[in-house]
């Protein structure tokens, strides 16, 4: 009997309370903001081994999968705004556990304006929880706008499943998350570029006249692999 899987995505906006200061040179105090969205993701599909939830779908394995019979991993829509703002999907492993993230162009503009800072590149950090030791930076990773999109290299929390969830246990939950977004958009768009200026910055974050969080959107693909899924490759 397979057992179903549910993966919880949470929207965490942590803005530490601070002064940002706009690009009109006003500032605003940045104040914590929090929302939730829940979706489950069925076992079983009857298109081929391909399903879709709300936010989610379900990615392509690797043709040297040792989980070949198992899903393929499951592939998600990551949109944030700002740098401070964090995406948990939780899921649910044992012996398994693997995150890749592949970036897309920006297309969203700011909240209430016609204008954004297109990048070209984009880096994320993976965490497991509140445990800072498992944080893990991607390189900058192409989008597609200048050169060929590019995939991060597969980060292996394998070890770190199995010396978290006893044999005894048939499944563990894991909140995997994606934070602390940077893009090279001051050179790709401003073109302010290394070795006079650094290679990327943090993502900006903003906030409108009614506190609404109006960052630049960073956005791409999360794909995790569990003991439920084929190895992500």
């Amino acid at each position: 009997m397979r057992r179903g899987i549910l993966i919880v995505m949470t929207w965490v906006t942590t803005l530490s309370l601070g002064v940002l200061t706009t690009g009109c040179g006003s500032t605003r105090n940045v104040a914590a903001k929090t929302s939730t969205q829940s979706l489950v993701l069925p076992t079983s599909t009857s298109n081929g081994g391909n399903s879709s939830g709300n936010n989610g779908s379900v990615g392509n394995g690797g043709s040297e999968d040792p989980r070949a019979n198992l899903r393929p991993p499951y592939e998600f829509s990551v949109v944030g705004y700002g740098y401070e703002q964090v995406l948990t999907f939780t899921v649910q492993a044992r012996d398994h556990l693997e995150v890749q993230f592949e970036p897309q162009a920006q297309t969203t503009p700011i909240t209430g304006t016609n204008g954004y800072f297109p990048y070209s590149q984009l880096a994320v950090h993976f965490q497991i929880g509140s445990d800072t030791a498992t944080r893990r930076a991607t390189p900058l990773l192409s989008n597609g706008v200048v050169l060929t999109s590019q995939k991060s290299p597969v980060e292996d929390y394998t070890v770190y499943a199995q010396s978290h969830c006893g044999t005894a246990t048939p499944l563990c939950t894991y909140q995997v998350k994606v934070m602390m977004p940077n893009y090279d958009a001051q050179c790709y768009y401003q073109g302010f570029c290394f070795p006079y200026f650094p290679t990327h910055t943090h993502v900006r974050s903003l906030l409108d006249s009614q506190s609404h969080t109006i960052g630049d959107v960073w956005q791409g693909t999360l794909r995790i692999g569990t003991d439920q899924t084929q190895e992500l490759l």
